[in-house]
């Protein structure tokens, strides 16, 4: 007598996401956007420094820094919405590292709705 197994594959399609990001040097403001019928699922974001290349020509780039709760601020202003209006500046986030020229780096991804 044999016994024959049977294996059930059921299969979940998973949308693969591209990762966007942006870099608003400081003191400079902009839009984060998504096209038609989608909107912005944020991944991460950081005010402060973590490499040269943003803004380059700073003071101090090469020092790493951030401030706290960044990406609270930036998913409760975006999350969900088509597009949103940011700034890079102090007044919103604290001076992390002073004398450095900093930035606000936003990882998203636009999501169907």
């Amino acid at each position: 007598m044999k016994i024959v197994f049977v294996l059930a594959c059921f299969v979940c399609v998973a949308t693969a996401y591209d990762i966007s990001s942006a870099d608003f040097c400081e003191n400079s403001r902009g839009n984060l956007g998504c096209l038609p019928g989608q909107v912005m699922v944020i991944r991460d974001a950081i005010y402060g420094r973590e490499s040269a290349e943003p803004c380059e020509g700073g003071k101090n780039s090469h020092t790493i820094c951030s401030a706290n709760g960044v990406k609270e601020y930036v998913t409760n202003k975006c999350q969900g919405k088509q597009r949103c209006y940011l700034e890079s500046n102090n007044g919103l986030f604290g001076d992390p590292c002073k004398d450095v020229s900093k930035y606000l780096h936003v990882e998203f991804w636009c999501q169907v709705v």
